[in-house]
């Protein structure tokens, strides 16, 4: 991992504490159960592999169709080698595998340690390690302007807050550059307003520039002031509209940008 970047794995995000669905449950009862505990899915209670586990909404579609007194066990899918992943997989592959599927196991020597579902992806280490790579992002943006700009157009683009900072810490051991106190808002702002900055960052045109920019704020915000980086159903009462689609894209669009600086 880069250097300043905060390194984050499964092993930060996984549930440690597996709550399991009793075997001996009907398929209502263990619906239920998922629905008070508002789990996405669970393991089946069991001494030894295999195992097996369930997702409440294939539960709830069994109810509907009059299965709901079945053995949830009858109901219950197995957890094969594609349903586990190492608890050493770092966020970037961890985002690619939720593309595929919504949860996975974490085991090992015959023993489930682990359950990661994608609404993990909202946990603190989640917020932290993508703030370090936005805050990646805006030191790009920021090196980039510094070279094409005045400092005047600076001052404009967010009403002279960055100059009163500026001059507050002049005194100060460390004074940094005047584009260094301005907000990821402002540095989005000036590439927009500036017809050619975006052909100096990997963006294919001017709208696309501030499509990217604007995504990125957004996760930006989310993530600083601990709201949800992605939309789990029935679960976050939809407080972001971002899917983990939009999340890998919006991620990748980061990465770009990063490596633009190389």
């Amino acid at each position: 991992m880069e250097r300043g970047i905060y390194a984050t794995t499964v092993r930060d995000l996984m549930t440690q504490d597996i709550q399991y669905v009793d075997s001996n449950q009907s398929v209502e009862d263990a619906f239920e159960w998922l629905q008070r505990k508002k789990y996405t899915a669970a393991p089946l209670s069991s001494e030894s592999s295999p195992y097996y586990f369930v997702r409440r909404p294939e539960l709830a579609g069994k109810v509907e169709d009059g299965y709901g007194s079945e053995s949830v066990q009858s109901h219950a899918t197995q957890i094969d080698l594609d349903r586990l992943i190492s608890p050493d997989v770092h966020y970037e592959e961890l985002l690619e595998f939720f593309e595929r599927e919504e949860l996975y196991f974490i085991g090992w020597h015959d023993e489930l340690e682990g359950i990661i579902t994608r609404a993990d992806l909202n946990k603190l280490p989640s917020h932290t390690f993508l703030y370090s790579r936005i805050n990646q992002v805006e030191n790009v943006l920021r090196d980039i302007l510094n070279e094409d700009i005045s400092d005047k157009e600076i001052i404009r683009a967010n009403s002279r807050k960055a100059q009163d900072k500026y001059d507050r810490q002049g005194d100060a051991d460390l004074q940094l550059r005047l584009i260094d106190y301005t907000t990821f808002g402002d540095l989005k702002d000036i590439v927009n307003a500036h017809n050619d900055l975006w052909k100096e960052l990997p963006f294919n045109n001017e709208g696309s520039a501030v499509r990217i920019l604007s995504d990125i704020k957004s996760l930006r915000d989310d993530v600083a002031h601990h709201g949800n980086v992605i939309q789990i159903m029935e679960i976050d009462g939809g407080s972001s509209n971002r899917d983990i689609l939009d999340l890998r894209r919006t991620y990748d669009n980061i990465l770009e940008v990063i490596s633009s600086e190389n």
